[in-house]
């Protein structure tokens, strides 16, 4: 699966997607005309990014769960995370599971937690 990645998500998270085949592109990498990454972009920027790449918009921000500001019609998909670095190899289990079935996020927000 293809992601735009938001700068909030950990670093281990991007190996371990990585590891398994996924095409991850940082909000980091990305250039604008300017020559600043996106890092430091607002999420409307990095969502409406991630629709020009037709890429899934994966984070950490709950506030991309806020379906009257980012209805996920709209969108590539948006997967927010709930992890902390003590529930982080839960979440990229159920995580890993979610790709693995091969389900298209497009249109949708998808919450992915250590048990579910």
């Amino acid at each position: 699966m293809q992601f735009l990645v938001d700068q909030c998500v950990y670093s281990q998270t991007i190996r371990y997607l990585r590891n398994l085949g996924h095409d991850l592109v940082t909000a980091e990498d990305l250039v604008t005309a300017e020559d600043l990454g996106l890092q430091r972009a607002d999420d409307d920027v990095l969502v409406a990014k991630a629709v020009e790449l037709g890429r899934a918009f994966l984070t950490r921000d709950l506030d991309l769960a806020d379906l009257r500001h980012y209805p996920p019609a709209f969108t590539t998909g948006i997967i927010v995370l709930r992890i902390t670095p003590f529930t982080a190899d839960g979440v990229h289990s159920v995580l890993a599971g979610f790709l693995a079935a091969g389900t298209d996020p497009s249109g949708t927000l998808v919450i992915i937690d250590h048990n579910k």
